[in-house]
């Protein structure tokens, strides 16, 4: 419990993150730097602000107070080091022996010598006071991060982005060892006050001890949260570590074991990077990521019974809470497995819906079909019995001119006049079809003739037969209905049921009824006639073996005839805008459903009877 500490103050001065902090030894004053480039001194009695010291060029990285507490110095991230006086705090020094960020900054406990850690992987070493460089180390190969002298002033230690760490005999800084890392950089150095012992803080979330007389390694314990130490400082009683990590937390933690920290503090928002226990150790100060420096007073035991026991209160509260909040968790989830079951009943109730609609549509297709081929075989019938009636009626028509002499007129006109009305009554029974207006209805009766009317009866009948064998010709002439599946195969197959029952050879190009690549082609090649139902993605190129696009090249370069059944406002496809121009014969329709599609007006089928009679 000797080393509980709690919040006292929160240091807000700087404007960017705080990199590192420094006590005076004689404890009267602390020391912050800051990526803002400023230095901050503040008196350690009420830790007021008493010198702020700006616009230094650049970030400033670390910060040390000599042993006499006469000199402060600041390391920045152009490799300067600058030296103060604290007696007013003006520069007196500039080194400028490092070409990229000091990050670490240590005088020997006699105060002769300096030490400087940089970027550029070198370590320097400097006279006190006259700050002339001595030695330059380059044993690293890497960013130098940390250093360290022994208290009893025979070691210096460093430490780099390279993982190892290198030991240094200070009679000559000569390389003593070299210990080598694993893939893990040295974030920070500090020796235990004894002198016996130093650690080793990495980013592996490792920290390592050695003993300083045979530097060989005593203990390698790991922090379970697995985070970053970023920095360390051991307190007078060797057994105890403060450290900071990368996550803003604080702990105060066994030099021999992380399992059981004798504090834990979360004031920080972002990394730690540095880490100071007062001289006396009735403070702990840390700086941060987050711009802040947080001052932790040591507590008299009564305060630490009383914290503990807060703690204690407070650990029972934070599970209450996390049980309650698991319970919510728990509640959470079953309602979202309810939510999640009501969706998927409703998604079935809706695809059984349109399972059913789709199948009722499919019904009624099937039914409409079925008519339309019911039609088709009446139309048939009703074909034929003209043909038999054309053929009834020619000869009756020979026989009346062969008996027009007055003497016989009366009676054999009349003979031949109850014939043709004998059979045009039976024609009654069966409504005849008008071939020039090919629609999918019944035809108006043919009405009876009578005797007076004999002349008028032979020009009609007349008339018929010649519409009759008309439609005869026209109907040995292919048509070959070209389309787009997606768009107009109903309208097809509408199309193609109404031309086939007057009789045409029709062919649909319609992959949805298996028409190959091989059948469209062959259906164009033997066609005399084409009829493009022109929907808006006629023409379009598709992943297809063979779309639209390639059937209306096809139809082009052969050079068909071509009619246009313009089912849209306009084509989206260029080439079918270009191909099917406002040259070419058209007509315009445009169905609104499969409905309307399957049920054609008789003016569609009027105009391509008219065309291919053009041919």
């Amino acid at each position: 419990m000797e080393n509980c500490y709690q919040l006292l103050t929160r240091l807000t001065d700087h404007a960017d993150h705080v990199r590192s902090i420094a006590f005076s030894p004689d404890g009267k004053t602390l020391a912050t730097v800051s990526d803002d480039k400023t230095l901050c001194v503040y008196s350690t009695e009420n830790y007021a602000l008493v010198k702020r010291l700006e616009d230094q060029g650049s970030w400033l990285w670390s910060v040390a107070f000599s042993p006499d507490c006469q000199t402060l110095v600041t390391g920045s991230s152009k490799g300067t080091v600058f030296v103060y006086s604290t007696s007013d705090y003006t520069i007196q020094s500039r080194l400028s022996d490092h070409v990229d960020t000091v990050r670490a900054l240590a005088f020997s406990p006699g105060g002769t010598r300096l030490a400087t850690a940089s970027a550029d992987k070198t370590v320097c070493i400097y006279s006190v006071p006259d700050l002339t460089l001595t030695h330059r180390l380059v044993d690293h190969k890497h960013h130098v991060n940390a250093l360290a002298f022994s208290q009893d002033c025979t070691l210096l230690v460093s430490g780099s982005a390279d993982g190892d760490v290198c030991v240094y005999s200070t009679a000559g800084f000569t390389l003593s060892k070299r210990i080598p890392g694993k893939n893990n950089h040295v974030l920070s150095i500090h020796f235990s006050p004894s002198g016996q012992t130093f650690a080793v803080g990495n980013d592996d979330h490792s920290l390592c001890h050695y003993t300083a007389k045979h530097l060989s390694l005593l203990t390698q314990i790991s922090q379970p949260r697995r985070v970053q130490l970023t920095s360390i400082a051991f307190a007078k009683d060797n057994q105890t570590i403060a450290t900071g990590s990368c996550n803003g937390i604080v702990s105060l933690v066994g030099a021999k074991d992380f399992s059981s920290p004798v504090g834990v503090f979360s004031e920080h928002q972002s990394s730690v990077w540095d880490i100071a226990f007062s001289p006396d150790e009735q403070a702990l100060a840390s700086c941060s990521a987050d711009n802040t420096v947080c001052i932790f007073k040591k507590m008299t035991p009564d305060q630490a019974a009383k914290w503990k026991a807060y703690s204690e209160a407070q650990a029972r509260a934070q599970a209450e809470v996390s049980a309650a909040q698991d319970q919510m968790k728990q509640a959470q989830e079953r309602l979202r497995a309810q939510q999640e079951q009501q969706r998927q009943e409703k998604e079935k109730k809706v695809q059984e819906e349109e399972e059913r609609q789709e199948q009722l549509e499919q019904e009624e297709h099937d039914a409409e079909m079925q008519r339309l081929r019911d039609e088709q075989d009446q139309l048939r019938k009703r074909v034929e019995a003209l043909m038999r009636a054309s053929e009834q009626t020619e000869q009756e028509q020979e026989s009346t001119i062969a008996s027009s002499s007055p003497a016989s007129s009366s009676s054999p006109a009349s003979s031949s006049s109850s014939s043709t009305a004998t059979t045009l009554k039976d024609l009654d029974a069966s409504p005849t079809h008008n071939l020039n207006s090919p629609i999918l209805e019944a035809t108006p009766p043919i009405p009876t003739i009578t005797t007076t009317t004999t002349t008028a009866t032979v020009t009609t009948l007349t008339t018929t037969t010649t519409n009759i064998q008309s439609a005869l010709k026209v109907s040995s002439k292919k048509i070959a209905i070209s389309l787009c599946s997606s768009e107009a195969s109903a309208a097809g197959q509408a199309l193609f049921h109404r031309l086939t029952a007057l009789g045409f050879d029709v062919s649909v190009n319609d992959s949805k009824q298996g028409a190959s690549k091989r059948d469209i082609i062959s259906n164009i090649s033997q066609s005399e006639l084409v009829v493009i139902l022109g929907t808006r993605l006629y023409g379009a190129e598709t992943d297809s073996g063979f779309s639209t696009y390639h059937e209306l090249d096809f139809i082009m370069g052969r050079n068909k005839p071509v009619f246009v059944v313009q089912m849209c406002d306009d084509f989206d496809e260029p080439m079918t805008q270009f191909y099917l121009g406002h040259d070419v014969q058209r007509i315009l329709w445009s169905p609104q459903s499969d409905l309307e599609q399957l049920n054609p007006p008789a003016t569609v089928s009027d105009a391509i009877i008219a065309k291919i009679q053009a041919l």
